[in-house]
C-alpha cells in the first residue's frame, strides 16, 4: 500500500464524486495506491501519481468534467491499461501511460 496525500486524495474524491464508503472512495481516500503482485499491477489512489494526474482531473472541481472514454484505474508492467467505461463506452479505449 502507499501512502496518500490527503489533500489530494480529497480532491480526486470530490472530483470523482463518489462515497468513501465504496471500494473506488475508499482506495482513494485512505491510499496513495496499491502496488500487487511484486509490482507488476499498480491500482491508483489518492496519492501524487494516482488517479488525479493518471486521470487528468482538473486543479479545482468541475462537476461537468467526466471520463470520456474512461476512468484509468490500474497500469501494468506489460503496458495493460484497466479502466471503468465511460461516458461512451463506443469511444477508442484510454492510451496507456
Amino acid at each position: 500500500m502507499l501512502p496518500a496525500d490527503e489533500p489530494e486524495a480529497h480532491r480526486c474524491l470530490l472530483q470523482l464524486q463518489v462515497t468513501a464508503r465504496s471500494t473506488l472512495g475508499a482506495l482513494t481516500l485512505h491510499t496513495g495506491g496499491l502496488l500487487l503482485d511484486d509490482g507488476w499491477l499498480r491500482v491508483f489512489g489518492g496519492g501524487p501519481a494516482g488517479l488525479g494526474r493518471v486521470n487528468r482531473f482538473p486543479a479545482t472541481f468541475d462537476p461537468g468534467r467526466h471520463p470520456g472514454t474512461g476512468l484509468v484505474l490500474a497500469h501494468d508492467v506489460l503496458g495493460g491499461v484497466f479502466a471503468l467505461n465511460g461516458h461512451d463506452p463506443a469511444a477508442p479505449a484510454p492510451l496507456a501511460r
